[in-house]
């Protein structure tokens, strides 16, 4: 199987191009913990009744 590993942000739009272009199933793995700026965690304010 086709593969991409995109590890910035900006190498996004051509691994996905090349993706599409490709015609069948392709596999685009991203790693996230090596793109930069890493986001604060989120946690969702959550009601939790008493």
């Amino acid at each position: 199987m086709p593969y991409a590993l995109v590890n910035k942000a900006d190498a996004f739009a051509e691994a996905f191009a090349k993706a599409v272009a490709e015609h069948r199933p392709f596999l685009i793995e991203v790693d996230v913990t090596a793109l930069e700026p890493t986001p604060s965690p989120f946690v969702p304010p959550v009601h939790v009744p008493s």
